[in-house]
């Protein structure tokens, strides 16, 4: 499994479907050392740079671990861009720095959502509410007025709606009337106030 994150690019190998009636250490092994020459193959090809982790199966045997690491050095050999590798732990990872050569495959082919701007999350309807409410109080302060509308997005409208004391301790407060406005094209973490 190859991971990359925004902090770092983190590799899991795992046994799979190799499951031959050989003891543990030397399954993991044979399956580190073909996860450590798919591993390279797939850093230069993916052109994946910054911090590397690379989580192989633990092993006991130290002659393994130099092992497995010296299959990886070798199979990055080949590789044009700059790195440098830490060295093996006691529980089988590995921790390098490998230099980007190019734009990766995802930066070329996406680019950042204008919604969530990259984060892959946007705020919840009851996140929103609360921000609705603090952003009409603020209004207030600065804009006093008899009467205020405030146009959320229906899922918030629903939230917000729910909030009625709250929302009569503002028109009290603020000594205004509060109309709230379902907006089906604001996206859900717009509003306007006027």
């Amino acid at each position: 499994m190859i991971e990359p994150t925004e902090g770092l690019v983190v590799v899991d190998v795992n046994s799979g479907g190799f499951r031959k009636k050989v003891d543990h250490e030397e399954t993991a092994f044979k399956v580190n050392c073909e996860a450590a020459l798919e591993t390279a193959r797939q850093l230069i090809l993916r052109d994946l740079g910054g911090i590397i982790v690379i989580d192989f199966i633990d092993m006991e045997k130290e002659k393994h671990r130099r092992e497995v690491l010296n299959v990886l050095k070798n199979a990055l050999n080949s590789d044009k861009a700059k790195y440098d590798i830490l060295g093996i732990s006691k529980f089988g990872l590995v921790e390098m720095t490998r230099e980007r050569v190019h734009n990766t495959v995802a930066t070329m082919a996406y680019q950042d959502c204008p919604y969530c701007q990259g984060s892959g999350r946007i705020k919840s309807p009851l996140t929103m509410a609360i921000f609705a409410l603090k952003e009409l109080k603020r209004f207030l302060k600065e804009h006093p007025s008899r009467k205020v509308s405030l146009s959320l997005n229906p899922k918030v409208y629903d939230e917000v709606s729910k909030n009625r004391a709250g929302i009569r301790a503002i028109e009290h407060r603020f000594r205004t009337r509060i109309e709230l406005i379902s907006n089906p094209t604001l996206h859900i973490e717009n509003l306007n106030i006027f």
